[in-house]
Order: C-alpha cells, then sequence, then structure tokens
C-alpha cells in the first residue's frame, strides 16, 4: 500500500525534532545533576565587596 507522497518528508522532520528533543533532554539532566559546571565561575565565586552596583537588581525584589 503506497503511503502519500510528502509522508518521507514528515517522517524525517518528526526525526529531526525527536532529536532535538533528546539533545535538550540530556543537556538538562546533565545541568540538574552538576549546575555549577555550567556556570561561568565569575558567578559562583562572588566579589570582595560583595555584587556590583546594578548587577542582579531582581535579588533586591
Amino acid at each position: 500500500m503506497p503511503g502519500h507522497p510528502d509522508q518521507g518528508s514528515a517522517l524525517c522532520f518528526v526525526g529531526l525534532l525527536v532529536l532535538l528533543l533528546l539533545f535538550l533532554v540530556v543537556r538538562c539532566v546533565r545541568i540538574l545533576l552538576d549546575p555549577y559546571s555550567s556556570m561561568p565561575s565569575s558567578t559562583w565565586l562572588g566579589h570582595k565587596e560583595g555584587l556590583d552596583r546594578g548587577q542582579f537588581d531582581y535579588a533586591i525584589v
């Protein structure tokens, strides 16, 4: 039974979406298991005088 002519391109598109989803899931799991490895070291080492003026304004809220 022959399929629709666009069935091959639709399956290719779905396959690419599944690969993208798997990549994002693996990346999120790695970040959850070791969050500090993906963060730049300057953000968690801190400053001697605390946060710079204007940096992380949302921390005050």
